[in-house]
């Protein structure tokens, strides 16, 4: 299955992340799904304690639950 590259109009490829508390702007990283999901079509995440999952549908769209 080919990995579809979208572009957010919110946050294109290359815009500048920071907060009120960081005044110094970084770029967004971009990763290749393909590269996260690896051959499963799935990445576990743990965040702030918590478990969430990362997979790809039949379709190719990604799914984010916990």
């Amino acid at each position: 299955m080919k990995a579809e590259v979208r572009k957010d109009s919110d946050n294109p490829a290359g815009a500048t992340l920071g907060t009120a508390r960081d005044a110094t702007p970084r770029k967004a990283r971009t990763v290749c799904s393909a590269e996260l999901l690896g051959g499963a079509g799935m990445l576990m995440i743990e965040h702030q304690g918590e478990i969430y999952c990362l997979r790809q549908t039949r379709r190719g769209r990604l799914i984010l639950t916990k």
